[in-house]
């Protein structure tokens, strides 16, 4: 697939074979090239980036659930307590 060297999101050259990850679009007579070429282990990296925020996100979300439903436990109790 042919790509434009100014098609390459990255500070330098793109080298003989390297393994790039793109977008599909097409030149002004119709014919098929790679647009927005990124190099794949920097994708692979702010993917993994991302995945790692996710699951943070997603702990503190479930740690806070947790905490809530203890103080939901705790204030029945402590309404059953007092009605005992």
């Amino acid at each position: 697939m042919f790509f434009h060297v100014s098609e390459f999101r990255a500070k330098r050259r793109p080298n003989v074979g390297e393994q790039v990850v793109f977008s599909i679009g097409q030149d002004d007579q119709g014919r098929l090239r790679a647009t927005e070429v990124q190099e794949l282990h920097f994708v692979q990296q702010k993917m993994a980036q991302k995945n790692q925020q996710i699951r943070q996100r997603n702990q503190k979300r479930s740690q806070q659930a947790e905490f809530e439903a203890e103080q939901k436990k705790r204030s029945f109790l402590g309404l059953a307590f007092m009605v005992f």
